[in-house]
């Protein structure tokens, strides 16, 4: 239910009532930031000297998962703004914060920013 809500408010999307891909690339982008905010999670929480190590050594793991996770995260911020933006070039958008955000576009600046500001801000409604 909330995240129907925050899709209609952010995208203008409707939700799937089962196995939505929007709702689900969001979870899955989510669930990695709450596994790392646990304090002592990742050894280099207790080593930071454990950051400059390569990917590749032992005890480097979290570096694995972080670029592993980091996927998730671009699919959460990615997928539904791209379905967003395809309905509003389609003419079948519905008032959001995304088609409000990308009408008042200044075409005059550097729209490729704004653009990324939109997308980054709809993206962290969900989170």
């Amino acid at each position: 239910m909330a995240g129907e809500t925050i899709m209609a408010i952010a995208y203008g999307l409707t939700v799937q009532p089962k196995d939505d891909p929007f709702v689900a690339a969001a979870a899955q982008g989510v669930h990695p930031l709450v596994a790392a905010a646990v304090p002592g999670a990742f050894l280099v929480d207790q080593l930071p000297l454990l950051k400059y190590v390569p990917d590749w050594m032992p005890f480097a793991g979290f570096k694995r998962k972080a670029k592993h996770w980091r996927t998730f995260a671009i699919d959460m911020i990615n997928l539904p703004y791209e379905a967003a933006k395809r309905n509003i070039e389609n003419g079948d958008a519905t008032p959001s914060f995304t088609l409000s955000s990308l009408e008042k576009i200044d075409q005059s600046g550097d729209v490729k920013l704004q653009e990324y500001i939109i997308k980054s801000a709809a993206g962290s409604l969900y989170a």
